[in-house]
């Protein structure tokens, strides 16, 4: 069983790991979005 310390190592480890994929994510969508906004000619 894992001690205290190697949990809360795993647990920083994910919530940066978490926070990488939400910034990749939010990058994306707003790509998405401008492109859409391009698409269509929307200002």
């Amino acid at each position: 069983m894992a001690t205290d310390h190697e949990l809360k190592a795993q647990l920083a480890d994910l919530a940066h790991q978490a926070e990488e994929a939400k910034a990749l994510e939010v990058h994306a969508v707003i790509v998405e979005i401008r492109t859409k906004v391009a698409e269509y000619g929307l200002t």
